[in-house]
């Protein structure tokens, strides 16, 4: 005890000395705001001393600031963006690394996902060799590593149920924020607010369509309704359960409201209202998905009378809600909606989709093994290989193709074998729920597991109309998942541990 408090009087002493040399710099550039500009600087390096010291807390940090790209990132150079995400996922795997390995010497568990995972980042490796764009090649096969690298940290870190708990509960609080702020950029926009105030980039407002695409946070509609389905699965499934976040309920008023079904109703409610409003073609495929999923996961506890009138008035308010926000935007834009929602054959997108599917078959045929080299689908097709075209590097749109285009067959089986032993491991563990004799632990685990097999299947089927593998939000996904299957195994042999 002795030693932990002096480290962390030393920590206080360190960043005392550093809000102070900051703040007596940016004083002089930035008078009064200086003040909260330091603040902001010291719960930043707060938060990642407290990450040092207990890493779990880093998963959490990043649940909450997963949809956080667009708005709440920093652009560093071109379009590449800093996200604290990013930045506290950074800092969750050196504390791992550091503090676990090197210095505690933990032993680290090896999931089965691993060894599939490995294979693939050696077989892009190999694949780099193909690559007529090398720099791009580089570049993609570094943050492939980065997500895949925290994925297979989650869990090592994530040990208890109680910081499970706290994970889940930040990434819901954040979803509902973000949701919420969705529907004001929608609204924004509508009344006429400028993008500086809404936050809309400028292809996703009224002006194109006569109502605008909500992206929140995020850069595109698409990653944003992708993201959602993770909070809508969980905060349903717990919902559904009658689950509570925490155990213990005897905290302050306003506590016990982000403790209650209420605040999982309005986390699904707003998440599902804000995805329609994204008018992501490809998101409407993965809800529909993930529904299903919910349902045969779920469907003990659905078929109640109770259960099926609430979800019913629901799915009124959802759909009154969603006609609501479009009629308010124009006369026509609920027709003007339902058309562009339901555009699966024509159109310029659906054109080029094809075209770029027909590419990436080519590339496959003539480089079976391992592709024309990861990241490079673009600079193959590209006039100038070298040179990034101004709207960006062009993509299959079809995550399995553009796998098969850029790291062959071999890459394309190692994610595969991933996925198919990460369901496996899940079906698994479902079965190994029974053995967990806490009632409010087992009840959570279940939702949990079932919400993220149900979000992963409904990101899947997404993944068949976009393709950017290199995503935190799905690397998530992946990782809880085994985080969630480990934390089973443990309490089925040991049901006292939390």
């Amino acid at each position: 005890m002795k030693n932990s408090s002096q480290k962390f009087s030393f920590w206080w002493v360190v960043l005392a000395v550093i809000a102070t040399l900051v703040g007596a710099g940016l004083a002089a550039y930035f008078s009064w705001l200086a003040i909260p500009i330091v603040i902001g600087i010291l719960v930043f390096l707060t938060a990642i001393v407290l990450v040092l010291d207990k890493p779990w807390l880093g998963v959490a940090l990043v649940a909450f600031f997963l949809p956080f790209e667009r708005i709440g990132g920093i652009e560093i150079v071109g379009e590449t963006t800093l996200r604290l995400s990013q930045v506290f996922a950074v800092v969750t795997i050196a504390s791992w690394i550091l503090y676990y390995l090197l210095i505690k010497r933990r032993s680290y568990a090896r999931p089965a996902i691993m060894w599939p995972l490995l294979a693939y980042l050696a077989f892009a490796a190999i694949s780099i060799v193909n690559a007529v764009n090398f720099e791009r090649a580089l570049t993609v096969y570094v943050f492939s590593a980065f997500v895949i690298i925290f994925a297979l940290t989650i869990p090592q870190v994530v040990r208890t149920v109680r910081q499970a708990r706290w994970i889940i509960w930040a990434l819901l609080l954040s979803a509902l924020i973000v949701s919420l702020f969705g529907l004001y950029q929608f609204a924004g926009d509508v009344v006429g607010l400028p993008e500086s105030l809404t936050g809309l980039r400028e292809h996703y407002t009224g002006s194109v369509f006569g109502f605008p695409r909500v992206h929140s946070t995020a850069l595109e509609p698409l990653y944003f309704a992708n993201y959602l389905l993770i909070p809508i699965a969980i905060a349903f499934l717990l919902w559904l359960g009658k689950t509570k976040l925490a155990v213990k309920d005897k905290a302050g008023k306003l506590a016990r409201i982000f403790n209650s079904r209420w605040f999982l109703l309005a986390v699904v409610l707003t998440g599902i209202i804000a995805l329609v409003l994204t008018l992501s073609r490809g998101g409407y495929l993965g809800l529909i998905a993930t529904a299903v999923m919910l349902l045969i996961i779920g469907w003990r506890q659905i078929f109640t009378h109770r259960n099926i009138y609430i979800i019913v008035i629901a799915a009124l308010a959802i759909a009154v809600a969603a006609i609501g926000f479009l009629n308010f935007s124009g006369r026509f834009s609920v027709d003007a909606f339902i058309e562009q929602a339901t555009e699966y054959q024509g159109g310029a997108g659906v054109e080029e989709r094809y075209q770029t599917y027909d590419e990436a078959k080519k590339l496959f045929a003539a480089h079976p093994l391992f592709g024309v080299g990861i990241g490079n689908f673009g600079p193959e097709v590209a006039t100038y290989p070298h040179r990034m075209p101004e709207g960006g590097w062009l993509i299959v749109n079809n995550e399995p193709l553009e796998l098969l285009a850029e790291t062959g067959i071999l890459g394309f089986a190692a994610i595969m074998g991933m996925l198919i032993i990460l369901f496996w491991q899940s079906v698994l563990s479902w079965r190994k729920l029974k053995n967990i004799t806490s009632e409010p632990d087992r009840r959570f685990l279940r939702a949990v597991l079932g919400g993220l097999v149900a979000a992963l299947v409904g990101i899947l089927v997404q993944y068949q109309t976009f393709s950017t593998l290199y995503i935190l939000h799905i690397w998530f996904v992946i990782g809880l998942m085994t985080a969630v299957c480990v934390l089973i195994h443990l309490r089925s042999q040991k049901p006292d541990e939390n």
